[in-house]
Order: structure tokens, then C-alpha cells, then sequence
């Protein structure tokens, strides 16, 4: 028998992060925000995918629009043009 806590510590350590480049951004994005658990910062969680490959890009705890220009000023310039 194996408790929850290792369970979820071995998970965990199969799961990396994917670490955002701030020089890329995908050129076409699709914008979608739904309903987050009760631990989000905000009401509504607001997620990002590259619409060429549909691929989830990142997903964002609060879509505040202060918190989205935040999000999107950490990306160089050339990145968001």
C-alpha cells in the first residue's frame, strides 16, 4: 500500500513544465477562457493554444486584463508583433 502523497510525488517527477521562450509566440493564437477550481486567482481561467497545431501554448490563472498584459509583456516585442 502506497500513500497519496507518493503517488502524487512520483506523478509529479514525470511531469516537466514547459518552459516559455519569450522570443517565440505562435502566430496565429486561439483564446478561450472557462471556469477554474476554486484555488485560481480569478473567477474564470483564460488559456492559449496555437491554432496550427492546436496545441495547448499555456494556461493562465486569471484573465484580468492587467494580468494579460503582464502575461504578454514578458514576450519580446518581435514576438508580439
Amino acid at each position: 500500500l502506497v500513500s497519496a502523497k507518493t503517488v502524487e510525488r512520483v506523478l509529479d517527477s514525470f511531469f516537466e513544465e514547459p518552459r516559455l521562450k519569450p522570443n517565440y509566440l505562435p502566430k496565429h493564437l486561439l483564446i478561450d477562457e472557462f471556469k477554474g477550481t476554486k484555488d485560481c486567482q480569478g473567477a474564470m481561467c483564460f488559456i492559449l493554444s496555437d491554432a496550427d497545431t492546436g496545441k495547448i501554448f499555456d494556461i493562465l490563472e486569471d484573465r484580468r486584463s492587467f494580468k494579460l498584459i503582464a502575461y504578454f509583456m514578458r514576450f519580446t516585442y518581435h514576438a508580439r508583433k
